[in-house]
């Protein structure tokens, strides 16, 4: 990569009036609005008290309407509960374990090497992070500007994740196309136009946000918590025991030994304590018990609807078809799995390589390819069979070029065997007909010169004799 790279000044303001009717999956041709790097605040200030359900509720009604500030913090609040946790970790574990590569189909190789650089550098470390915004918010929005490289004389891309509470979606209208539009800091509201070089949406349909979980389980995470909440208050109640003294006929509770027996009991638990009741006094341990069943039936339901709104249609269990296993024992479903593929490989290749072709005036293409394995098992078994076959191949090349070399000595030889002078470009020639390597010819093997005293006369003619 070149040193030095230039760019216009930052915070500068963009007027995106001529990109408003701009085309999906067309690179702009323009390249101020290529190179303009759009600045937007990054989030909000989270209120301490987290969400009430009317606040959550009001949060998924507004994701729903195409606002999604609210609903952005909202999916990182469900992070706290553990199902939703985990569920998220398992959604984005077959995608994050497959083997990406870059592949020019057609077109310089750098390219790829280009690709496959923003890949691992830029796009890769955040790749799970952007797997959950298609999970609980329905799509990932990249942003991306272009920076020139002087010494190279290259477009560079550089790409940063656009925040969702700086975007929201909007139907069409006389004045406005509908779609989504970014809300920018230095240049107002920017229409998102995927695939013109400059933003990348890794999503379904045109209305992706609304294939987010967050609108089921956005509901579910207040009453979930405060469940948590009841179920510890519980805990702590019951695992605090006290003890109820029957005092025996005659005694009153305000008397002397009444009173006696109360300082006795305000002791009791502690250690090396003891007490002595009057006669027929009857101290015994009061327990606190409940149906703790509740919230084990509660927490499977809860587990079950997340279940369906991440995973898709969890596994059932044995017994009864109403029965599922716990949530460990759950995998993702196929078809999401495939889903988040088609985002993540159409997203790339259309949002980034492509424009990055155009930008870089490459008459080639270049394209994200990825391979799944159902576990770190079969990778490792799918990659030793791969390096098997290429060692075989690496031999056959070997041993075919090993060939081809012999045939080219055995030319030079022969050439020169017939008494034939082959200069270098001969060799050269010949050796790109049969694709080796050429040999480089050295000095001709001298012909040996008798002395003059080893010359016998030829002999002599029947004329010269008949003489």
């Amino acid at each position: 990569m070149g040193a030095e790279l230039t760019n216009r000044e930052p915070f500068s303001a963009l007027d995106t009036m001529p990109q408003i009717n701009a085309t999906a999956n067309e690179t702009s041709t323009d390249e101020k609005y290529l190179a303009h790097e759009f600045v937007t605040y990054q989030g909000w200030q989270e209120w301490a008290e987290g969400y009430t359900p009317p606040e959550a509720r009001e949060a998924v009604l507004a994701h729903l309407r195409g606002w999604m500030y609210q609903s952005a913090s909202l999916s990182r609040h469900c992070l706290r509960l553990a199902y939703i946790l985990g569920a998220l970790a398992r959604r984005s574990a077959p995608t994050e374990r497959t083997q990406w590569a870059q592949t020019a189909l057609r077109g310089p190789k750098w390219a790829a090497a280009d690709l496959d650089d923003v890949w691992c550098r830029q796009f890769r470390p955040s790749l799970e992070e952007k797997l959950r915004d298609v999970s609980m918010m329905g799509g990932s929005l990249v942003h991306i500007h272009h920076v020139d490289d002087v010494d190279a004389g290259v477009k560079r891309l550089r790409l940063k994740r656009w925040p969702h509470e700086a975007i929201y979606w909007r139907a069409e209208s006389p004045g406005y196309p509908g779609g989504y539009y970014a809300i920018t800091s230095d240049s107002g509201l920017v229409r998102i136009t995927p695939g013109d070089g400059h933003w990348a949406i890794f999503a379904h349909g045109e209305r992706w946000h609304e294939f987010g979980a967050v609108l089921s389980v956005g509901e579910l995470f207040p009453p979930s918590k405060l469940s948590e909440r009841d179920e510890a208050g519980l805990s702590e109640a019951a695992g605090r025991a006290f003890v109820h003294a029957s005092l025996g006929d005659g005694i009153k509770i305000q008397d002397e030994n009444g009173k006696a027996v109360q300082k006795a009991l305000a002791s009791a638990g502690r250690a090396r304590t003891a007490m002595v009741s009057p006669h027929g006094t009857e101290v015994d341990p009061v327990q606190i018990t409940s149906d703790t069943q509740f919230f084990d039936r509660y927490s499977m339901r809860q587990l079950v609807k997340i279940g369906y709104a991440i995973l898709g249609i969890p596994s059932p269990g044995p017994g009864a078809s109403s029965t599922y296993t716990p949530i460990v024992g759950w995998s993702v479903d196929e078809a999401l799995v495939d889903k988040d593929h088609e985002a993540l490989v159409r997203g790339w290749n259309e949002g980034i390589a492509r424009p990055f072709c155009d930008v870089n005036g490459i008459d080639g293409l270049v394209r994200l390819s990825g391979e799944r394995y159902a576990s770190p098992v079969d990778r490792a078994v799918a990659e030793a069979t791969r390096a098997e076959a290429e060692a075989r191949t690496a031999k056959a090349t070997v041993e075919k070029l090993s060939v081809r070399a012999l045939a080219l000595a055995v030319q030079v030889r022969a050439w020169r065997d017939a008494g034939l002078a082959p200069i270098q470009a001969d060799v050269d020639a010949r050796a790109d007909e049969l694709g080796t390597p050429t040999i480089l010819l050295g000095a001709a093997p001298a012909v040996p010169v008798k002395a003059p005293g080893d010359i016998k006369p030829a002999a002599e003619s029947p004329a010269v004799s008949a003489a």
